[in-house]
């Protein structure tokens, strides 16, 4: 079991409200439950909770964990959680990272370990968020239809926001990886006939990299990252930079928009940093050939 899955069947009274009175998901109420370990030490007034927010740049989930915190201990009614900052705030730039340097990044990763490469490598692939590579399983993957053709991409389910469900591509490379040096530890060996490796894969319904943190995913790629090529890359810059190079090798941007798991294309537009009025001169100039 997860840290995160322990925490969300916790007895803890707080925890329980939240999962049982206000039905939010698990990653919601270990991020919420992370900040009430910190804030419970402390008296709730309207100072504490000012300094609280402020200490953590008033951000979106902390606001919300103190009126949730509050609403359970029945005391929204005293104390005022400040406002957000309005106006022009400033946008986090998502840089141009080039295909040489995603291949510079993981193969120093595969240099610090097997699991860090696998861990960047599923994460870039599947232009994955964070949460979303924790909820990857063993039998996430279509085990059946890719050992027909090894050479082909892994096809792999992926829960989403809103538990969406999607499809994203892992390449051969990678799943041979995984097969030869890492499954092959723990679940399967060489003196086993395919249809048994299949069968044991595709019921394993175990994390396929156990013990992860959003925070410590989000560490671990920053600091190889900045080792490799010398730019302290996010996770989520990932995601843009698959979406790019998916988009500059002709998929579409409805099918990409399916591929990040977004439910407006208007979103995909921001990723690929494009407007509506772009997308319709790209399919006007498809249509002219």
């Amino acid at each position: 079991m997860t840290k995160e899955e322990e925490t969300y069947h916790s007895n803890h009274p707080y925890i329980a409200w939240l999962r049982d009175t206000k039905g939010l998901a698990k990653r919601t109420i270990t991020e919420y439950f992370y900040y009430y370990q910190h804030f419970i030490k402390i008296n709730p007034t309207q100072e504490n909770i000012n300094a609280f927010l402020q200490k953590r740049k008033n951000n979106t989930v902390v606001r919300s964990f103190l009126k949730s915190l509050l609403e359970f201990l029945d005391k929204e009614h005293l104390f005022k959680i400040p406002k957000a900052a309005s106006g022009t705030t400033k946008k986090r730039i998502v840089r141009d990272i080039s295909q040489d340097q995603i291949k510079a990044i993981s193969k120093y990763c595969y240099g610090v370990s097997l699991r860090e490469g696998l861990l960047f490598d599923i994460l870039y692939y599947g232009a994955l968020r964070r949460e979303e590579i924790t909820t990857i399983k063993i039998n996430s993957f279509r085990w059946e239809e890719y050992f027909k053709n090894p050479l082909n991409n892994a096809k792999m389910l992926v829960t989403g926001k809103g538990k969406r469900q999607r499809e994203v591509l892992i390449p051969p490379t990678v799943i041979t990886k995984l097969l030869n040096e890492y499954l092959k530890k723990k679940f399967i060996h060489a003196d086993m006939e395919k249809a048994d490796i299949i069968k044991v894969l595709s019921t394993s319904n175990i994390p396929l990299l156990r013990g992860l943190y959003l925070w410590r995913i989000w560490k671990n790629i920053k600091r190889n990252s900045e080792r490799a090529i010398g730019i302290a890359v996010r996770p989520h810059e990932l995601r843009h930079t698959r979406a790019t190079e998916l988009e500059k090798r002709g998929v579409s941007i409805r099918a990409i928009q399916h591929y990040l798991g977004h439910t407006n294309m208007a979103t995909t537009e921001i990723y690929l940093h494009k407007s509506g009025e772009e997308s319709t001169e790209n399919i006007k100039e498809k249509l002219r050939k």
